[in-house]
């Protein structure tokens, strides 16, 4: 026997799964309140009562889209080498921006949602390792910047117009960009002042005779050193 909170989740689950048709088809816009309640058989008011307002339904509409890809992105097993693990990453995520046009506009209208943030803190991740191997010309949050413009503006740009050859536009972007912000020198020939900055930033919590307040002066010092290379 069915209870309410089974009744609900039903509910819940279908609106969603309208919602994000609706987004895909036709993008964020289409995404109204009066439309999926149309779609999925409820009134407006049931919408509102489960999610809230319309801001609140498309957060839970990026999560619900984008929540298999991002565990999916979490187990995935990146190239030993943090700058070949960059470049895997902007990989996937085009091709999953241009499989998924609808729910990709909402995301980049929406990059402070759970499920989102959740994907930028896994690239942070794969420039933190590449910054402690001293391969980060420069530092970390410009690194992450210059990254996330470059593929969100690589996939609006082909969704926008694809008579682009996509692989093509995305590789010389995502090589350009790379080029900019890494180098192939192992640590130890690193001599750039900004990557070493980058790279002892990098590896800070493994300071363990500075006291926080020292820390985070050395933490800002060393950011503005390793900006200094780009």
């Amino acid at each position: 026997m069915a209870t309410d909170n089974d009744e609900t989740a039903s509910s819940r689950n279908r609106i969603l799964d309208v919602a994000l048709g609706l987004a895909q088809a036709g993008g964020p816009e289409a995404v109204t309140i009066r439309a999926v309640a149309t779609a999925a058989s409820v009134q407006p008011p049931t919408i509102y009562r489960l999610f809230g307002d319309k801001q609140a339904l498309l957060d839970a509409v990026v999560e619900h889209g984008i929540a298999a890809y991002v565990a999916t992105k979490a187990a995935l097993a990146h190239s030993p080498d943090p700058v070949e693990a960059m470049r895997e990453s902007w990989d996937s995520h085009v091709a999953f921006g241009l499989a998924n046009p609808g729910l990709f506009s909402i995301m980049s209208a929406n990059p402070r949602s759970p499920a989102a943030a959740e994907g930028l803190r896994l690239y942070k991740e794969i420039v933190r390792a590449a910054a402690k191997a001293g391969r980060l010309r420069t530092s970390e949050e410009r690194a992450v910047s210059m990254v996330r413009a470059g593929c969100v503006g690589v996939v609006m740009t082909l969704l926008a117009d694809d008579k682009h050859d996509s692989d093509d536009v995305s590789h010389v972007t995502r090589e350009a960009i790379i080029s900019a912000i890494t180098q192939n020198t192992a640590p130890q020939e690193a001599a750039a002042q900004s990557t070493a900055a980058a790279t002892l930033r990098a590896n800070l919590d493994q300071a363990c005779h500075l006291t926080h307040g020292e820390k985070a002066l050395l933490d800002e010092l060393l950011l503005r050193l390793s900006n200094d290379g780009l």
